[in-house]
């Protein structure tokens, strides 16, 4: 009887196991290398009568954050931003996201008491090569990436106060450079400092 016991324990634990796996699975579908990304984020974004968006949601750059992935996406023309949480099973899920008319997307983070900004944005026609912002009266330049689309996180210091609430970058203070590194930041639609500003669409957290 014992040894039956114990292999009912262990089947118990067998199965056990295997349930919560399919759970984590079901609850953070979305692997690592993002495959299914697309699909999720598609079917996150037609929620609420938007299923115009199929077929219009476009994924370009990614970055990870501690326990979150924060991934550039456009939806028909529209520039915006992908929240993903990671689960105990190492996979991902949807968490929020945002877009609308702007051509840029400027955030603060933070992550184990350290600050950061993250940069997004259109680069197709504008020729930009580097650009700066200043927080707390602090200039930090960043080199944008080649291509047509770009994201970045630049981390940046704490601010006096390193409990202030997250701040926004202060947009006269943000400057463009072409590769000659002239200024260049009249020649460049904004479009609003937040791209999902004024949007229905937002449903972040």
């Amino acid at each position: 009887m014992k040894k039956w016991a114990v292999v009912g324990v262990v089947a118990a634990v067998v199965v056990g196991v295997l349930l919560i796996g399919k759970y984590q699975d079901q609850k953070y579908p979305i692997p690592p290398d993002g495959s299914t990304l697309l699909e999720e984020a598609t079917h996150w974004l037609s929620r609420g009568g938007h299923a115009w968006v199929r077929g219009k949601v476009t994924l370009y750059d990614s970055v990870d954050l501690g326990e979150h992935r924060y991934v550039l996406m456009e939806v028909k023309d529209q520039l915006g931003m992908l929240y993903l949480e990671k689960g105990p099973n190492g996979n991902y899920r949807m968490a929020g996201s945002g877009y609308g008319s702007g051509n840029f997307h400027f955030e603060e983070l933070e992550e184990n008491r350290q600050r950061y900004v993250l940069l997004g944005g259109k680069n197709t026609y504008f020729g930009i090569a580097s650009m700066e912002f200043e927080m707390d009266h602090k200039t930090y330049p960043v080199e944008i990436p080649a291509g047509d689309r770009f994201l970045i996180l630049v981390e940046i210091d704490l601010p006096l106060d390193p409990d202030a609430p997250l701040r926004h970058v202060e947009l006269d203070t943000i400057r463009f450079y072409d590769a000659d590194g002239q200024d260049i930041t009249d020649q460049i639609p904004w479009n609003g400092i937040r791209p999902w500003d004024g949007s229905s669409s937002v449903t972040q957290k």
